[in-house]
């Protein structure tokens, strides 16, 4: 067997070796041979196996430096602090120009909390050989003290940009503090100068997708699946990316994609996607289906109720979907869109009446979903034909008096049932106020039909256009 699949140890190999070791059969084992299996054995964090490489190993190479570097790195690891310490103190005498001694010491004070130490052994190592800079930033980046990152791998990418894996660490280290234009910029300098790097097109994606730019998110994550067919994470952010462009069949296609790369614990993470795409398509029975897989195999999450319960009302199954949504406002006592549904489900049975009672249930807990109280007014205008519409934001205003939804509902009703020159300028002036303080709430009335016809009135949009809100953008 080939112990190298070129430069890289092979897996096979190592495999072998550990389970002849466990038997009892003797191999000799050089000391790179060593190092490249145990580097191999860390990746995949086998402690068990690098504790046992490491004794093997000792009994051929007693007096190895090399090997007790790696038992040393082992020790750090399973936070057997003291005795890595003394180990690393009795290697040193030989190692006090070796830039891994202090990298190795670095490490042993991070995972005791002790960064100001461990940034002190770092710089040591770097004056011995700069060249270290990056695998110090790669494993800084991996423990999340993302900011020493950039002070670290900043020199790296001004001295040679096309670096590429520097250029990832220190665009993921920007993108990790906040600095979101410049880890674009850096993701797309990476890009530029090796297209084939599927990480960065497809942390670029992330970026796009977080700042509106769907299009290019979803060029990036098509990018990232090119070059990589067999990288799943791409097609399920795609998906989410088609989500947000209402592009829902593609969304599918993505999530489909996905699974197929999936265990089934994934499997069952992506059945709420799945779901909700064919709710949006229209098709309810298929996202039933898929909704109910979800909470079977999550059943304490109260979004994946909801789902289900959507679905069922649309395709009348009001008992079950009722049912759904107990189920959700159980976990999820505070969560106004189970009342709202309930309130759906009612009205589609005619029962007006309950209906309005889970409006204001839900209303009680967002007092500013205006479409909501649009939904109660209508239910209550057509109960109270013959009373003042306006009797109905008197009913409500001394409890939800600093509610800029319900002042809204006024405005309507002033705008679109008198003439009345003084009720039109107080109602002018909530509008302004509404529009100064609250321009949401604009935006979200804009979504019913009926609220948009009243909102584009010329002496109503004249009073939006004054605050900066243009419908005509949604």
């Amino acid at each position: 067997m080939n112990k190298y699949n070129g430069d890289n140890i092979n897996p096979n190999y190592v495999e072998l070796l550990m389970a002849d070791i466990k038997s009892g059969k003797l191999h000799y084992v050089d000391i790179l041979e060593i190092e490249d299996c145990a580097d191999y054995l860390f990746i995949l964090q086998r402690w068990d196996d690098i504790k046992l490489l490491i004794d093997y190993c000792l009994k051929l190479h007693p007096d190895s430096d090399e090997i007790l570097f790696i038992k040393a790195k082992y020790l750090i690891e399973t936070q057997h602090f003291k005795k890595a310490k003394d180990l690393l103190d009795f290697i040193a005498p030989n190692y006090v120009n070796d830039p891994y001694y202090y990298i190795s010491y670095g490490w042993l004070y991070l995972k005791q909390d002790l960064q100001q130490d461990a940034l002190k052994h770092f710089d040591k190592a770097i004056e011995l050989d700069n060249e270290v800079r990056y695998e110090i930033a790669m494993n800084l980046n991996q423990l999340g003290l993302h900011e020493q990152v950039i002070k670290y791998i900043t020199p790296v990418v001004e001295n040679s940009p096309e670096d590429s894996e520097a250029m990832f660490e220190y665009a993921f280290a920007l993108d990790k503090i906040g600095r979101i234009d410049e880890a674009q910029e850096a993701y797309e300098k990476l890009v530029d100068v090796s297209p084939l790097y599927p990480a960065a097109w497809y942390n670029l994606g992330i970026i796009y997708n977080n700042s509106g730019q769907y299009d290019k998110a979803v060029m990036a994550y098509d990018t990232a699946v090119t070059v990589n067919p067999d990288y799943a994470e791409p097609y399920f952010n795609m998906g989410n990316s088609y989500i947000n462009m209402m592009q829902y069949d593609k969304a599918l296609d993505c999530y489909f994609e996905y699974a197929s790369f999936c265990d089934q614990s994934q499997l069952d993470t992506v059945m709420q996607y799945i779901g909700e795409c064919w709710w949006e398509l229209g098709n309810y029975d298929y996202s039933r289906r898929f909704y109910e897989r979800a909470t079977n195999a999550y059943p304490d999450r109260p979004e994946l109720w909801y789902g289900l319960a959507l679905a069922n009302i649309e395709l009348g199954n009001h008992t079950e979907g009722l049912k759904c949504l107990d189920t959700a406002i159980k976990l999820d006592p505070d969560g106004s869109e189970y009342f709202f549904a309930r309130a759906q489900s009612y009205y589609y049975q005619e029962k007006y009446d309950y209906a309005y009672d889970e409006l204001m249930l839900g209303i009680e807990r967002d007092p500013e979903a205006v479409l909501a109280w649009f939904e109660a007014f209508k239910i209550w205008v057509n109960k109270h034909m013959d009373s003042n519409p306006e009797d109905f934001v008197s009913m409500h205003i001394a409890r939800f008096d600093q509610c800029n939804a319900l002042l809204f509902i006024f405005c309507f009703i002033i705008f679109t049932t008198t003439s009345d020159a003084p009720s039109i300028k107080k109602a002018q002036k909530n509008l302004d106020h509404i529009a100064k303080v609250s321009p949401d709430t604009i935006y979200m009335a804009s979504e019913d039909e009926i609220l948009r016809d009243m909102l584009e009135l010329p002496n109503v949009s004249k009073i939006l256009t004054n605050n900066g809100i243009n419908l005509s953008d949604i």
